[in-house]
């Protein structure tokens, strides 16, 4: 991850995880740290992930954390209160509500941003119901043998 790492308020893991890990996607990160490409964007979302990055980023941050508070009530505004640090949410939906809010953000209704180039294409989700076994009973095909 980056430089440093982010506070848990309340119930934000699933922010934190989320916001650390599109952090470590260079191309998006190298894009927030230099506050010159964004300068002139009105969204607080965008300016505020902007200024998180920059501290988790930061090499001479003397502390091991930073505090997301900010961004965090930003989303919180952005989202209606959808998400926010008190209630937990599913990741999966967060990032890409996130995604889009900053695709928006950053003017993506008038042509391409950082968000389209580095994460468009097409994203396939697959789930498996998970076979459940006692523990004793034998798996599918499983064949039990003794020494």
């Amino acid at each position: 991850v980056g430089t440093v790492g982010l506070n848990n308020l309340k119930n934000t893991a699933y922010l934190n995880v989320i916001i650390q890990a599109i952090t470590c996607v260079s191309d998006l990160r190298d894009y927030f740290l230099l506050p010159a490409n964004y300068q002139n964007c009105k969204s607080l979302l965008v300016q505020r992930f902007g200024e998180l990055l920059r501290k988790m980023w930061n090499p001479s941050a003397f502390k091991g954390q930073v505090s997301p508070h900010e961004l965090f009530q930003a989303i919180s505004v952005e989202s209606n209160r959808k998400y926010r640090p008190d209630v937990h949410a599913d990741p999966s939906e967060f990032l890409n509500w996130f995604l889009n809010s900053l695709h928006r953000g950053l003017g993506g209704s008038k042509g391409p941003t950082i968000i389209s180039k580095v994460f468009q294409g097409k994203v396939r989700v697959e789930s498996r119901k998970a076979k459940i076994t006692k523990a004793g009973d034998k798996a599918d095909g499983a064949e039990e043998s003794w020494d």
